[in-house]
This record gives C-alpha cells, sequence and structure tokens, in this order.
C-alpha cells in the first residue's frame, strides 16, 4: 500500500500542476524516486520534481494487540493479525535548473496538500479502496534538523518540502487459525 498511496498522490499532484498550467513541464513532472543514487548523484531528473519516502512510522495509538475475528462468506469466523497503520514522511524535491521554477514547484506542490489534505475512495475515486484515508500534514524542520537530513541524505540542500502521510495501512489477510460460527446457545439446567 505504501507504492499504492504515493502513486496515487503522485498523480494527483501531476493532475493539479497540469491545472495550473504555470510550469514550464507538465508530462512527468512530479515521478517517485530516491533523492540520491549511491554513488552520490542526484537521482531526480532535471526539471521535475520527486518524491522519496526518508522514514516509515508505525502509528500505535489505535492498534489493538490481538488478533481480530472477521466473519468468512460462509459464515465461519477466521482470526487475522491486526491490521499496521504507518506514518510516511515523503520529501518532495524540486530539481530545477532554474531556481525559480524549483520554487514554483515547490509552492504548487504545498498549494496541493493545502487545498486536498485528506484523501478518501468517496471524494477520490481513484485511491484504491484498501487504503481507507490518507492524510497529509506540512512537516516543518528546523534549520538544523533540515542540514541533517541533507547531510544524512549526501547531498546539498534543494528546495524541498516534507509532508507526513498518515495512516497507510497495510493487511494481508493472513489467516491464523478459524472456526465455525456460533449460531446458537444450549443452555443445561443440570435437571433429568
Amino acid at each position: 500500500m505504501i507504492y499504492e498511496s504515493l502513486s496515487f498522490l503522485s498523480t494527483e499532484i501531476q493532475i493539479f500542476l497540469a491545472r495550473k498550467g504555470n510550469l514550464s513541464s507538465e508530462e512527468g513532472l512530479i515521478g517517485l524516486s530516491h533523492v540520491v543514487y549511491e554513488q552520490g548523484k542526484l537521482a531526480i531528473e532535471k526539471d521535475t520534481l520527486g518524491a522519496a519516502v526518508i522514514n516509515i512510522e508505525e502509528e500505535r495509538t489505535n492498534r489493538p494487540s490481538l488478533p481480530r475475528a472477521v466473519k468468512q462468506a460462509d459464515n465461519s469466523i477466521a482470526y487475522q493479525n491486526p491490521v499496521i497503520d504507518l506514518n510516511l514522511s515523503v520529501l518532495f524535491v524540486a530539481n530545477f535548473s532554474d531556481y525559480t521554477q524549483a520554487l514554483k514547484a515547490i509552492s504548487n506542490v504545498i498549494g496541493f496538500f493545502q487545498s486536498n489534505s485528506v484523501f478518501a475512495p468517496d471524494t477520490f475515486p481513484a485511491l484504491d479502496a484498501r487504503i481507507g484515508k490518507l492524510v497529509c500534514e506540512l512537516q516543518s524542520l528546523e534549520l538544523e534538523q533540515l542540514s541533517y537530513l541533507w547531510g544524512t541524505l549526501g547531498y546539498s540542500y534543494m528546495p524541498s518540502v516534507l509532508y507526513r502521510v498518515r495512516l497507510v495501512t497495510i493487511e494481508e489477510n493472513t489467516i491464523l487459525s478459524g472456526g465455525a460460527a456460533v449460531s446458537g446457545l444450549a443452555v443445561d439446567a443440570g435437571g433429568a
């Protein structure tokens, strides 16, 4: 679901940028990418935006610890581990030869998320129904944190913005055990 979530967001940003029409290149303007290759070379193509996952965290606030019972089509019960909800830290980087174009691109990404911060299949039919809902929040980094991030990535700072994408759900539907559903109760009063 990580790929599906980011692919959806990239496509929606692409549509938003095409509607804005104030960037020089609309086709293939944003892509999922590493920020930097192992050799230290920038991985984001020239005159494009790159979206890269830089951290994955488990959302533990609502996670039950016990397996859950799921009713099957044949009315039997199957037990499955709880789903895992993830928070993704996604860095959007503008690699434009013209610095002003890079700033416009980052401004447009921020504008996109300002106008659309919550994504659900009922309002965005292109979103995979298994995802449920995505909530996107701007993450503000202090100058030291920003310097550390780019140092860790192994590259000089480029115009960029960091968003947290909340509640990407991972569910494999692996059945742990199963049994027949309870269809009624019988009470034995012990009398004969």
